[in-house]
């Protein structure tokens, strides 16, 4: 799925089957099939340092098609800006954190809470629609992700407008 999923994404066939018993491993070479460097996805890093895997391609056994004849570049979700999730969130929030907020839909939302249940720090009650907590989300957007019915949107933020 290309762009952001996965409910909003758009499938996209790439003719490829991956198996691996390194399950970071399989994610590096994934993304390096879809566009992206290892290095530019955190949770890998952090995974690597772990020492739960590799994302190294050059210490990964490829057996089949070589990367580069596979290799289709997707479009990307929103990028939330690299280095900044250790400010105050307070002030990542408000300037710096990324371009997209979650929004009621109030026209789609049929006030099912899935988005309430979902949000991994509780930044949402559902009342009439859902209210957020700004200050307390970390744009993980699982509320978008899994609301069935579009009753959550994404806007920009009034600091980045362009």
């Amino acid at each position: 799925m290309e762009g952001i999923g996965p409910n909003h994404g758009k499938p996209k066939k790439s003719n490829v089957v991956l198996a691996s018993q390194d399950c970071i491993a399989i994610d590096a070479v994934g993304s390096t099939i879809m566009g992206y460097s290892p290095n530019e996805i955190p949770t890998l890093k952090i995974a690597q340092n772990r020492g739960l895997g590799t994302i190294d391609l050059n210490k990964i056994t490829i057996k089949g098609e070589r990367i580069d004849a596979v290799k289709t570049d997707f479009k990307k979700p929103v990028r939330i800006y690299k280095g900044l999730m250790f400010l105050p969130a307070s002030v990542r929030n408000f300037f710096v954190q990324t371009p997209r907020l979650p929004f009621p839909n109030v026209e789609g939302c049929n006030k099912c809470g899935i988005c309430e249940e979902s949000c991994p720090v509780s930044a949402i009650k559902v009342i009439d629609t859902p209210a957020f907590q700004y200050e307390k989300c970390i744009r993980c957007y699982c509320c978008y992700e899994l609301c069935p019915e579009n009753g959550i949107k994404l806007k920009k933020s009034l600091f980045h407008r362009n």
